[in-house]
Protein backbone atom coordinates (compact mmCIF):
# COMPACT_ATOMS: atom_id res chain seq x y z
CA UNK A 1 0.00 0.00 0.00
CA UNK A 2 1.68 3.62 -0.84
CA UNK A 3 1.56 5.89 1.81
CA UNK A 4 1.80 9.49 1.01
CA UNK A 5 5.36 10.73 1.69
CA UNK A 6 4.65 13.94 3.02
CA UNK A 7 2.75 12.72 5.99
CA UNK A 8 3.98 9.08 6.82
CA UNK A 9 2.69 8.93 10.18
CA UNK A 10 -0.85 10.31 9.41
CA UNK A 11 -1.86 8.03 6.78
CA UNK A 12 -0.43 4.96 8.58
CA UNK A 13 -2.38 5.70 11.68
CA UNK A 14 -5.76 5.96 9.51
CA UNK A 15 -5.00 2.76 7.96
CA UNK A 16 -4.16 1.44 11.17
CA UNK A 17 -7.81 2.99 12.51
CA UNK A 18 -9.67 1.60 9.51
CA UNK A 19 -8.32 -2.27 10.31
CA UNK A 20 -9.54 -1.38 13.66
CA UNK A 21 -12.93 -0.86 13.09
CA UNK A 22 -12.94 -3.83 11.18
CA UNK A 23 -11.97 -6.11 14.08
CA UNK A 24 -8.93 -6.71 12.55
CA UNK A 25 -6.43 -6.12 15.86
CA UNK A 26 -3.54 -7.90 14.28
CA UNK A 27 -3.16 -5.25 11.17
CA UNK A 28 -4.36 -2.56 13.41
CA UNK A 29 -1.19 -2.96 15.66
CA UNK A 30 0.99 -3.08 12.88
CA UNK A 31 0.66 0.10 11.46
CA UNK A 32 0.62 1.98 14.63
CA UNK A 33 3.42 0.17 15.60
CA UNK A 34 5.13 1.66 12.32
CA UNK A 35 4.09 5.06 12.73
CA UNK A 36 5.68 4.84 15.94
CA UNK A 37 8.71 4.12 14.35
CA UNK A 38 8.59 7.58 12.37
CA UNK A 39 10.53 10.40 14.27
CA UNK A 40 7.97 13.05 15.25
CA UNK A 41 8.31 15.81 13.02
CA UNK A 42 5.17 16.88 13.43
CA UNK A 43 5.28 21.07 13.57
CA UNK A 44 4.08 21.72 17.73
CA UNK A 45 1.60 23.75 17.18
CA UNK A 46 -0.64 20.81 15.73
CA UNK A 47 -1.20 19.32 18.50
CA UNK A 48 -3.23 16.13 17.03
CA UNK A 49 0.09 14.01 16.80
CA UNK A 50 -0.43 10.92 14.56
CA UNK A 51 2.11 9.07 17.05
CA UNK A 52 0.19 10.31 20.32
CA UNK A 53 -2.95 8.88 18.27
CA UNK A 54 -0.69 5.79 17.69
CA UNK A 55 -0.26 5.24 21.29
CA UNK A 56 -3.24 5.70 22.18
CA UNK A 57 -5.30 3.41 19.64
CA UNK A 58 -2.79 0.83 21.29
CA UNK A 59 -4.15 1.45 24.99
CA UNK A 60 -7.37 0.68 23.40
CA UNK A 61 -6.79 -2.21 21.49
CA UNK A 62 -4.74 -3.79 24.04
CA UNK A 63 -7.68 -2.96 26.88
CA UNK A 64 -10.20 -4.94 24.85
CA UNK A 65 -7.73 -7.86 25.11
CA UNK A 66 -7.26 -7.12 28.78
CA UNK A 67 -3.49 -6.59 28.36
CA UNK A 68 -3.72 -3.98 31.21
CA UNK A 69 0.08 -3.81 31.40
CA UNK A 70 0.84 -3.01 28.06
CA UNK A 71 -1.92 -0.63 27.42
CA UNK A 72 -0.38 1.61 30.60
CA UNK A 73 3.01 1.76 28.77
CA UNK A 74 1.26 3.14 25.65
CA UNK A 75 -0.69 5.47 27.60
CA UNK A 76 2.67 6.07 29.43
CA UNK A 77 4.18 6.83 26.39
CA UNK A 78 1.42 8.93 24.68
CA UNK A 79 1.77 11.43 27.80
CA UNK A 80 5.23 11.80 27.96
CA UNK A 81 6.97 11.18 24.92
CA UNK A 82 4.07 12.97 22.93
CA UNK A 83 2.59 15.15 25.14
CA UNK A 84 -1.03 17.26 24.21
CA UNK A 85 -0.22 20.70 22.69
CA UNK A 86 -3.59 22.78 22.99
CA UNK A 87 -4.78 25.21 21.05
CA UNK A 88 -7.32 26.86 23.91
CA UNK A 89 -8.55 25.90 27.37
CA UNK A 90 -12.04 25.12 26.40
CA UNK A 91 -12.32 21.61 26.80
CA UNK A 92 -8.86 21.13 28.53
CA UNK A 93 -10.35 19.85 32.04
CA UNK A 94 -12.23 17.15 30.22
CA UNK A 95 -9.63 15.90 28.01
CA UNK A 96 -7.32 15.18 31.49
CA UNK A 97 -9.82 13.89 33.04
CA UNK A 98 -10.65 11.16 30.07
CA UNK A 99 -6.73 10.65 30.20
CA UNK A 100 -7.08 9.94 34.31
CA UNK A 101 -9.77 7.52 33.65
CA UNK A 102 -7.91 5.45 31.38
CA UNK A 103 -4.96 5.46 33.74
CA UNK A 104 -7.18 4.38 36.01
CA UNK A 105 -8.69 1.52 34.47
CA UNK A 106 -5.42 0.26 33.85
CA UNK A 107 -4.32 1.13 37.18
CA UNK A 108 -7.62 -1.05 38.74
CA UNK A 109 -7.48 -4.07 36.66
CA UNK A 110 -3.70 -4.18 37.59
CA UNK A 111 -4.86 -4.86 41.46
CA UNK A 112 -3.54 -1.04 41.66
CA UNK A 113 -6.64 0.69 42.80
CA UNK A 114 -4.80 2.86 45.19
CA UNK A 115 -3.33 4.55 42.14
CA UNK A 116 -6.58 4.36 39.73
CA UNK A 117 -8.42 6.67 42.91
CA UNK A 118 -5.49 8.89 42.84
CA UNK A 119 -5.26 9.71 39.36
CA UNK A 120 -8.74 10.72 38.89
CA UNK A 121 -9.69 12.53 42.46
CA UNK A 122 -8.14 15.66 41.78
CA UNK A 123 -11.46 15.79 38.64
CA UNK A 124 -14.11 14.72 41.00
CA UNK A 125 -14.90 17.85 42.70
CA UNK A 126 -16.44 19.68 39.53
CA UNK A 127 -20.18 20.84 39.28
CA UNK A 128 -22.03 19.05 36.96
CA UNK A 129 -22.53 22.90 34.86
CA UNK A 130 -18.78 23.53 34.69
CA UNK A 131 -18.05 19.91 32.69
CA UNK A 132 -18.31 20.18 28.36
CA UNK A 133 -20.51 16.83 28.69
CA UNK A 134 -23.64 15.88 29.17
CA UNK A 135 -24.62 15.35 32.45
CA UNK A 136 -25.50 12.15 32.23
CA UNK A 137 -22.70 10.91 30.92
CA UNK A 138 -20.67 12.45 33.30
CA UNK A 139 -22.14 11.35 36.29
CA UNK A 140 -22.44 7.43 35.09
CA UNK A 141 -18.81 7.63 33.76
CA UNK A 142 -17.18 9.09 35.60
CA UNK A 143 -18.59 9.32 38.77
CA UNK A 144 -20.01 6.22 39.63
CA UNK A 145 -16.67 4.73 38.33
CA UNK A 146 -14.93 7.11 40.87
CA UNK A 147 -17.17 5.74 43.48
CA UNK A 148 -16.94 2.46 42.53
CA UNK A 149 -13.18 2.43 43.12
CA UNK A 150 -14.05 4.21 46.46
CA UNK A 151 -16.09 1.55 47.64
CA UNK A 152 -13.34 -1.48 46.66
CA UNK A 153 -10.87 0.41 49.52
CA UNK A 154 -13.26 1.48 52.16
CA UNK A 155 -16.87 1.26 53.63
CA UNK A 156 -19.50 3.91 52.59
CA UNK A 157 -19.41 4.71 55.92
CA UNK A 158 -15.76 5.90 56.13
CA UNK A 159 -15.73 7.40 52.64
CA UNK A 160 -18.49 10.10 54.14
CA UNK A 161 -16.58 10.77 57.29
CA UNK A 162 -13.10 11.08 55.23
CA UNK A 163 -15.04 13.87 52.95
CA UNK A 164 -16.72 14.91 55.83
CA UNK A 165 -13.01 15.82 57.60
CA UNK A 166 -11.68 17.39 53.91
CA UNK A 167 -14.50 19.84 54.18
CA UNK A 168 -14.17 20.75 57.66
CA UNK A 169 -10.11 21.35 57.63
CA UNK A 170 -10.45 22.98 54.49
CA UNK A 171 -7.41 24.62 53.25
CA UNK A 172 -8.59 28.15 52.42
CA UNK A 173 -6.04 31.62 52.03
CA UNK A 174 -6.80 34.96 50.58
CA UNK A 175 -4.65 37.88 50.64
CA UNK A 176 -4.12 41.35 48.35
CA UNK A 177 -1.96 41.50 46.09
CA UNK A 178 0.19 45.01 45.63
CA UNK A 179 -0.74 47.52 43.23
CA UNK A 180 0.68 50.39 41.30
CA UNK A 181 -3.02 51.45 40.32
CA UNK A 182 -6.36 52.43 42.11
CA UNK A 183 -7.59 49.10 41.14
CA UNK A 184 -7.15 46.36 44.18
CA UNK A 185 -5.85 43.33 43.04
CA UNK A 186 -6.28 39.65 44.96
CA UNK A 187 -5.31 36.04 45.11
CA UNK A 188 -7.34 33.10 46.55
CA UNK A 189 -6.41 29.46 47.02
CA UNK A 190 -8.63 26.87 48.36
CA UNK A 191 -8.57 22.81 48.47
CA UNK A 192 -9.09 19.98 50.13
CA UNK A 193 -7.09 16.92 51.11
CA UNK A 194 -9.12 13.69 50.10
CA UNK A 195 -7.55 10.25 50.50
CA UNK A 196 -4.27 11.70 51.18
CA UNK A 197 -4.79 13.46 47.19
CA UNK A 198 -5.06 17.20 47.21
CA UNK A 199 -8.02 18.47 45.74
CA UNK A 200 -8.17 22.09 44.40
CA UNK A 201 -11.19 23.92 44.92
CA UNK A 202 -10.07 27.36 43.64
CA UNK A 203 -6.57 28.95 42.69
CA UNK A 204 -7.29 32.58 40.89
CA UNK A 205 -6.28 36.11 41.27
CA UNK A 206 -8.44 38.50 40.53
CA UNK A 207 -9.50 42.32 40.35
CA UNK A 208 -12.39 42.82 42.94
CA UNK A 209 -14.09 46.46 41.43
CA UNK A 210 -14.72 44.51 37.58
CA UNK A 211 -16.49 42.26 40.26
CA UNK A 212 -18.85 44.78 42.02
CA UNK A 213 -16.15 45.29 45.22
CA UNK A 214 -15.20 43.40 47.98
CA UNK A 215 -16.27 40.77 49.21
CA UNK A 216 -16.35 38.65 45.87
CA UNK A 217 -18.86 36.19 46.73
CA UNK A 218 -17.95 33.47 44.71
CA UNK A 219 -14.15 34.12 45.90
CA UNK A 220 -15.26 33.32 49.87
CA UNK A 221 -14.59 30.16 51.79
CA UNK A 222 -18.30 29.89 52.16
CA UNK A 223 -19.47 30.09 48.58
CA UNK A 224 -16.65 27.68 47.69
CA UNK A 225 -17.63 24.69 50.10
CA UNK A 226 -21.69 25.70 49.67
CA UNK A 227 -21.01 24.64 45.20
CA UNK A 228 -18.53 21.63 46.78
CA UNK A 229 -21.99 20.32 48.41
CA UNK A 230 -23.47 20.45 45.27
CA UNK A 231 -21.10 18.43 43.16
CA UNK A 232 -22.64 14.85 41.65
CA UNK A 233 -20.24 13.34 44.04
CA UNK A 234 -20.54 14.79 47.18
CA UNK A 235 -24.61 13.87 46.74
CA UNK A 236 -23.63 10.73 46.04
CA UNK A 237 -21.10 10.05 48.82
CA UNK A 238 -23.27 11.74 51.39
CA UNK A 239 -26.29 9.53 49.69
CA UNK A 240 -25.03 6.39 51.80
Amino acid sequence: MKIEPSRPGYYLCKIGECFAGFKNNDSAKSYFLKCLELPDTTKRYIYSLPQRNACLQLYQLLISEGNYELALEYLDKAESKYPYHKACNNGEFERRMQIAKKFAVCFDNLKKTDSAIERLTRYMFTKTEDIHLDSTEYINEYINYYYGLLCKKHSPCDITTSLSDAINNVFYKKEKLPSDSAQEYYSVECHINFFGKKVSLENVEYEARSWGGEPVEIFTRDYILKSVKETPIYKKINSY
